[in-house]
């Protein structure tokens, strides 16, 4: 299975993303275990690991570019794709 494309709270608003949830899957397990899932990604709780740079969410040639501060992200994915909240078989 993949991972859901979105992490929502019981109210269906979103807290988190793929990225975070590719984390462990992508040598980064130790910045996911320092994620409050249950709290939004910019919430204060989760301030320390969303700064952590990843490599390979940033295009080689704009490494260390930042947005409000966080390491910039330079690739997207489409929720309804990944399944939304709940995985998906790769088959899907």
């Amino acid at each position: 299975d993949l991972p859901p494309g979105v992490v929502v709270d019981r109210h269906g608003e979103p807290l988190h993303g793929w990225p975070t949830l590719l984390l462990p899957y992508i040598e980064h397990e130790t910045v996911f275990r320092q994620i409050d899932l249950t709290r939004p990604w910019n919430d204060p709780a989760n301030d320390v690991p969303t700064r952590h740079t990843i490599p390979l969410y940033q295009h080689p040639n704009r490494r260390n570019e930042t947005v409000a501060g966080r390491p910039a992200m330079h690739f997207a994915a489409n929720v309804h794709v990944l399944g939304g909240d709940r995985p998906r078989q790769l088959r899907e």
